[in-house]
């Protein structure tokens, strides 16, 4: 008897232009025979298992994928070639298509049989109900109200990679909300990491002292208030959406979210890498998208190592050093859980030095899709695009794509109008910066896009004074402005750096920076704190990529 993996179904996609790996188990049996488009590949079974690897295939299809024994032949139907990438990470990623704008609408009308998707059963430990699930489990097709659970990120990135690159396209959905880099990855990709390794010290000696009886006790109660709890927080909402989140809890009770921790959590160290991700690998993917970090602004100061980790331990068990990543930086948001002011901005840092150190990365910027509140901005159409965009530009090396806004290029110590400052030098806006406008909640208005002329000699005759006081306030200047997100550092007398939030002038593709009170200035930032408002985008209302110098 034959048996592959669960992610092996009618309707799925296997990747072009690489040896797929194809592998199962077989009784009785000596050799199995796999074959597919016109070729044969024989493998030796070896105690029960097998794996074997296809010859490159240019994208196309539909095939018939047949994998025969001696007694046995299992077949798959509408089988299609074209590009195959895992979507992961936490709940960003996760949030459906049919909860993101205009979700219900797009659903109801996607429609592409080239498009398909396969979800990873999200069960938390090995168990019945995971072999269940993956029974259960199958590539779908892009059809009228099929797409209602697909991510919605990976649905508008794959929609936007189908029209340009016109080969079927093929997402792996791998993610969990709430989820930690480190329940992504290997116990012994941890231990490695003097920085990682108390993830599993600390879960191991809190389960060895853990009765587990009482634990699974715990753990049922908790998951019979968490059900109820939502309900009461979800009428809040409804009741009054601007309610503080302190109001909520005074009226619902306590946020017992998480859960008790223990061997059935889904957020213990290495704990999906088990039920997920080695459940489903090492089916052959191009990449992964990847847009996580949320949940780890208090690790945020060894981010760039877990990271790092994630990325070569995911290589490792795909065997392909080259498995590309597009990850997805973190937008802006102030969350009540991160107490610094500057967790994400740690975060989109670490994010920022990964793609510029490590080959075959690539970054999305979406500063300007956060909001203050909701930790789940629903605009899941730029983002996927904007992800799609770079993925063409940085993974497949294709000219005219980029979602990205302004890059740094260099930087100068200058005086201006006899304030010491720091002039800001950006590539990728030729024709000058344009301001974007916000509603009262910090959500941008797409719809109002105002062009900021070049200032050059001190003349302000292109700025809209009306739309820059109502912005700003009556009381700022046009010229120069409160520039959220851009600050400037100078040394203290002890030897370290301050920070002071920067006001701002634009000169052209040019901005200048200073405050009064950073003498002699030796650094600057954009994009640290967790919030503030992106004001300064290019001609395609993309926000400028932070930068730390």
């Amino acid at each position: 008897m034959i048996k592959l993996p669960a992610i092996f179904s009618d309707n799925m996609v296997l990747q072009r232009r690489a040896h797929v790996c194809i592998w199962g188990e077989a009784d009785n049996t000596e050799h199995v025979e796999v074959s597919i488009a016109g070729q044969t590949v024989t493998a030796r079974v070896r105690g029960g298992c097998f794996e074997v690897k296809l010859n490159p295939m240019e994208a196309g299809g539909p095939f018939i994928l047949c994998v025969r024994a001696k007694d046995d032949t299992v077949t798959f139907e509408n089988v299609l070639v074209g590009e195959v990438w895992l979507a992961g990470g936490q709940s960003n990623m996760e949030l459906e298509l049919q909860n993101s704008d205009n979700g219900k609408e797009v659903v109801a009308h996607t429609q592409d049989d080239l498009l398909r998707f396969y979800y990873t059963p999200k069960v938390s430990y090995i168990c019945d109900e995971l072999f269940k699930a993956e029974q259960e489990s199958c590539w779908q097709k892009c059809e009228p109200g099929a797409t209602a659970a697909w991510s919605a990120v990976a649905y508008y990135w794959a929609v936007r990679m189908r029209r340009e690159l016109d080969v079927p396209i093929g997402i792996v959905g791998c993610n969990w909300g709430g989820t930690y880099a480190h329940n992504w990855v290997s116990r012994e990709s941890l231990l490695a990491h003097e920085q990682t390794a108390h993830f599993v010290r600390e879960y191991e000696d809190m389960v060895a002292h853990q009765d587990f009886d009482e634990y699974l006790r715990e753990l049922e109660e908790y998951r019979e208030y968490y059900k109820e709890w939502v309900k009461r927080v979800d009428a809040c909402y409804a009741e009054n959406p601007d309610i503080e989140w302190a109001k909520v809890l005074e009226i619902c009770g306590e946020n017992r979210w998480p859960g008790p921790s223990g061997p059935r959590f889904e957020y213990r160290p290495c704990g999906l890498y088990e039920s997920m991700i080695k459940r489903i690998a090492p089916y052959t993917i191009k990449g992964a998208l990847y847009y996580q970090g949320e949940n780890d602004e208090n690790n945020n100061e060894i981010y760039d190592v877990l990271l790092e980790n994630l990325i070569a331990e995911w290589r490792r068990l795909w065997h392909n050093d080259e498995l590309a990543f597009a990850i997805v930086q973190l937008p802006v948001h102030d969350p009540d859980t991160e107490k610094t002011g500057h967790g994400w901005g740690s975060i989109r840092r670490a994010q920022d030095k990964i793609c510029r150190t490590i080959k075959n990365t690539s970054l999305t910027v979406i500063t300007d899709c956060g909001n203050k509140k909701n930790i789940h901005p629903t605009d899941k159409r730029t983002v996927g695009e904007r992800l799609a965009e770079n993925t063409l530009k940085d993974i497949f090396g294709l000219s005219g794509h980029n979602g990205n806004g302004a890059v740094l290029s260099g930087y100068e110590l200058v005086s201006r109008d006899g304030k010491e400052g720091i002039l800001l030098h950006f590539d990728g806006v030729e024709e000058g910066f344009y301001r974007k406008k916000y509603d009262c909640e910090g959500a941008a208005k797409k719809e109002e896009l105002i062009k900021i002329e070049a200032l050059k000699n001190g003349e302000t005759d292109g700025i809209n004074e009306k739309n820059v006081s109502a912005e700003y306030g009556e009381n700022e200047s046009a010229e120069y402005e409160s520039a959220p997100g851009f600050e400037i550092g100078t040394l203290a007398d002890d030897g370290k750096l301050c920070w002071y939030p920067a006001q701002a002038q634009v000169l052209g593709s040019d901005i200048f920076i200073y405050n009064t009170e950073a003498e002699e200035p030796v650094s600057a930032r954009y994009g640290n704190d967790n919030y503030f408002r992106p004001i300064f985008l290019d001609k395609e209302g993309r926000p400028i990529v932070p930068f730390w110098i």
